[in-house]
C-alpha cells in the first residue's frame, strides 16, 4: 500500500484554441495533507464560441395519405459557453478508526445564442405559399451548489466498515427567449406582417439526500453488503410568454404555465458476495419506494403517484484454465425521466414549431442479461439482450400550421448486443485499444390510435492508437465509425470521425504540452428521418465539432496523491436537471 505523503501539490493550466470561434479556458488545483487534515480546492474556466447551422424539411399528410403542406426550415446558431466550476473541502482523520470530510461544490454559466431562420412554408398544392424569417435571441443562465457532509467508520482493517453522506443541492436557471418573426410573399419581396413573442422562463429546484452503505467481510471468501438511500426533490417553474398585439405585449395564457414537482424516493439493498474455487456470486436486490407530485397550477391539473418495487440482480462466473473469465449476469432497473422532461414549458423553434415537456411520463423498467468473456484481462466480448417497457421516446405531433415535439410513454424497446474490447501492443512503442459492437434496436408502439415499427441492425466501431516517439514525446490518433441506427420513432444517420494529438513532457514531467484536433475532416454531422403521424421529417445538424487546441498544464508540490473521490447520493438526481 502507498503511504500518502504530507505536504503540498497541485497543478495549474491553461488552454486556447478555436473551432469556428475562439475557444479558452484554465483552472488550477491544491491539496495539502498533514497527519490528520487534508485540504482540496479546484477551478475551472471555459470560454467557447459555438457556431452550428441545420434544417428541418417537413411533409404533412391527412389521415386518407393526402399532402396537405410542406415547410423547409433553416437556422445557424452562434452561442457563447461561459461557464466556471469549483470545490473545496477537508477530510479530518479523527483517529484510525473515524474520518468525516465537508465538500463544498458548484458551477455557474450562461448560454447566450442568436439563431437566424427561415421557414419556407408550401401548400397542399407544392407551390411555396410565404417566407416566415424568424430571428432568435436566447439567454441561459444557470448556478448549481452542492454541499456534501461525509463520515467513514472502520471497524477494523479488512473491510468492515459504515459510509454516511449527507447532501444538499440547488440549481437556479433561467432562460429568456425573444422571437422576432417577418411574413413575405412567395417572391420574398413583399412584407405581409410580422409578429414578435418573448419567453421568461425560470426554474428553481433543490435536492435533499441523504445514504447509509455497510461493508462486512465474513469469511475470507464471502462478503455481505447493505444500505439505505433517501431523496427529497423539489422542482419550480414558471413560464410566461407574451406576445405582440397592436404595438403592446399581452400575456399569452395559453402558452404560459406554473408548475411544481415533488419527488420522494426511499430505497435499501442488501448484496452477497461469495467465491469458492474458480466460481463466484455476487446476488443482490433493491427495495424502491417512490412518491411523486406534478402540479400544474394554471389548469389545477394534479398528477400524483406512488409505488413500490423490487429490482434483482445476480451475477455468475467462473474462471477457466489460468487466462479465461465467463460470466453470465441479470439486472433489472428503472431509467427514469429527466426534471426537464416532466416540464409542460414549451421552447419554440418558430411560430410553427415547439418543443414541451410531459408532466404524465413514467419511468422505463429495463431487463438486461448479459453473458461476457474476458481473456488475459485484456480482451473482452460481451453478449447482451434488454427489455424495456414504457420506454420514453421523443414523439411529434400536430398539422401544417403548428408541430409540436414532445416525450411520452408510449412503446417497447428490445436491443440485442455483440461487443469485442481489445488491446494490441503493435509495437514496443504503438498500443491501440479497439472496441466493435453490432447491435439491433427494435422500437415498436402499440395503442388505440398508433402501430409502429422500427426495426434496424447497426455497427459502431472505436479505434485508438497511441505512439511512443521518444524524447518524452507521444501522439495518440482516434477514429469512430457510427452506421445507421433506429432510436426511438427516428432513423440516425451514420458518420465518422477522426481525432489527432501531440504531448510533450518537460521538466521531468512535471510540466506537459498538448496539441488537439477533433474531427480533423469535420465529418461529424447528425442526419435524422421519420415517418409518423401523418407527418415526414428529415433533418440535418452541422455542429461546431472540429477545433484545433492547445493545452499547457504544470504539477508541483512533495505530497503524493490528492483526495479520493466521493461518490455522493445526490449524484444520479443531479443527472436529471
Amino acid at each position: 500500500k502507498k503511504s500518502l505523503k504530507a505536504g503540498l501539490n497541485g497543478s495549474l493550466s491553461t488552454n486556447g484554441g478555436t473551432g469556428r470561434g475562439a475557444r479558452l479556458g484554465g483552472g488550477g488545483s491544491m491539496n495539502y495533507r498533514s497527519d490528520k487534515l487534508n485540504v482540496f480546492g479546484n477551478y475551472t474556466y471555459y470560454h467557447q464560441n459555438l457556431k452550428s447551422s441545420g434544417e428541418v424539411n417537413r411533409l404533412f399528410a391527412d389521415g386518407t395519405g393526402n399532402i396537405t403542406g410542406r415547410s423547409l426550415q433553416r437556422d445557424e446558431s452562434s452561442a457563447k459557453l461561459r461557464s466556471s466550476n469549483f470545490q473545496a473541502g477537508l477530510d479530518y482523520t479523527i483517529d484510525s478508526a473515524n474520518t468525516i470530510g465537508f465538500v463544498a461544490s458548484g458551477g455557474d454559466g450562461q448560454y447566450p445564442d442568436t439563431q437566424p431562420g427561415s421557414n419556407l412554408l408550401y401548400g397542399a398544392d407544392g407551390k411555396l405559399a410565404r417566407n416566415a424569417a424568424t430571428y432568435i435571441f436566447g439567454k441561459e443562465k444557470w448556478e448549481d451548489r452542492q454541499y456534501n457532509l461525509n463520515y467513514v467508520h472502520k471497524f477494523n482493517g479488512n473491510g468492515h466498515e459504515l459510509k454516511a453522506d449527507i447532501d444538499y443541492v440547488t440549481h437556479f436557471s433561467r432562460m429568456n427567449q425573444d422571437l422576432k418573426t417577418t411574413y413575405s410573399d412567395a417572391s420574398g419581396s413583399t412584407m405581409l406582417s410580422k409578429s414578435e413573442r418573448r419567453g421568461d422562463l425560470p426554474s428553481d429546484n433543490s435536492i435533499i439526500a441523504g445514504k447509509l452503505d455497510y461493508s462486512l467481510p465474513l469469511a475470507k471468501n464471502l462478503k455481505i453488503d447493505a444500505g439505505w438511500k433517501g431523496s427529497k426533490v423539489k422542482i419550480e417553474n414558471i413560464l410566461r410568454y407574451d406576445t405582440l398585439a397592436n404595438g403592446e405585449f399581452v400575456a399569452d395564457l395559453a402558452s404560459g404555465n406554473h408548475f411544481k414537482y415533488r419527488e420522494e424516493i426511499q430505497a435499501g439493498y442488501l448484496s452477497i458476495k461469495k467465491d469458492w474455487g474458480k466460481w463466484s456470486l455476487l446476488a443482490g436486490l433493491r427495495g424502491e419506494y417512490t412518491a411523486t407530485e406534478g402540479h400544474q397550477i394554471e389548469t389545477d391539473s394534479l398528477v400524483k403517484r406512488d409505488y413500490f418495487q423490487l429490482f434483482p440482480s445476480v451475477f455468475l462466473s467462473r474462471e477457466f484454465k489460468e487466462n479465461h473469465k465467463l460470466q453470465l449476469g441479470y439486472s433489472r432497473r428503472l431509467e427514469r425521466p429527466g426534471y426537464w422532461d416532466l416540464n409542460p414549458f414549451r421552447i419554440y423553434d418558430d411560430p410553427f414549431s415547439y418543443d414541451e415537456g410531459n408532466p404524465y411520463l413514467r419511468p422505463s423498467l429495463v431487463n438486461t442479461v448479459e453473458l461476457s468473456h474476458a481473456y488475459r484481462s485484456a480482451w473482452f466480448t460481451t453478449l447482451t439482450y434488454s427489455k424495456s417497457t414504457d420506454v420514453i421516446s421523443q414523439l411529434i405531433g400536430g398539422d401544417a400550421s403548428l408541430v409540436y415535439q414532445r416525450p411520452e410513454n408510449a412503446a417497447e424497446f428490445v436491443n440485442y448486443g455483440l461487443s469485442l474490447t481489445g488491446t494490441l501492443n503493435f509495437t514496443s512503442w504503438w498500443t491501440s485499444t479497439q472496441f466493435a459492437h453490432v447491435f439491433r434496436n427494435e422500437f415498436k408502439i402499440d395503442n388505440e390510435n398508433v402501430e409502429f415499427r422500427l426495426d434496424r441492425t447497426s455497427f459502431t466501431f472505436d479505434s485508438q492508437h497511441t505512439f511512443k516517439l521518444g524524447n518524452n514525446w507521444k501522439a495518440e490518433l482516434n477514429g469512430i465509425y457510427k452506421s445507421k441506427m433506429s432510436m426511438g420513432v427516428y432513423t440516425m444517420g451514420g458518420y465518422y470521425m477522426v481525432s489527432g494529438g501531440f504531448q510533450k513532457s518537460l521538466f521531468s514531467e512535471k510540466c506537459t504540452l498538448k496539441m488537439l484536433v477533433t474531427d480533423i475532416f469535420q465529418s461529424k454531422k447528425t442526419r435524422y428521418e421519420t415517418d409518423y403521424g401523418g407527418i415526414q421529417v428529415s433533418g440535418l445538424r452541422r455542429p461546431d465539432s472540429r477545433a484545433a487546441v492547445f493545452s499547457l498544464s504544470y504539477r508541483f508540490g512533495s505530497s503524493e496523491g490528492g483526495r479520493k473521490s466521493n461518490n455522493s447520493g445526490a449524484d444520479d438526481l443531479k443527472s436529471r436537471f
